[in-house]
């Protein structure tokens, strides 16, 4: 895992994004021990994310100022709190 990142597109984005949380209600159990290297999002959900989440590890989130189906406003507030 010390080698290993997580890569999702839209839903399996923000999948990734629970899977590199810290622990807490949002996180997937199955993956909360073990700490990725890094994560990338492409497209995710930023809405069913705690505005508190904290992450294990860096997350790079890409996403479109004009998608209109996965906004950038709430997943800008998210990483901006970092």
């Amino acid at each position: 895992s010390k080698r290993i990142g997580l890569l999702g597109f839209s839903m399996g984005g923000y999948d990734v994004l629970r899977a590199m949380q810290s622990t807490g209600t949002g996180t997937i159990k199955s993956l909360s021990k073990i700490s990725f290297k890094a994560g990338a999002a492409f497209y995710p959900t930023c809405k069913f994310i705690s505005p508190d989440a904290k992450f294990k590890n860096p997350i790079k989130i890409f996403i479109g100022s004009k998608d209109d189906r996965a906004t950038t406003q709430l997943c800008k507030a998210l990483i901006k709190k970092k």
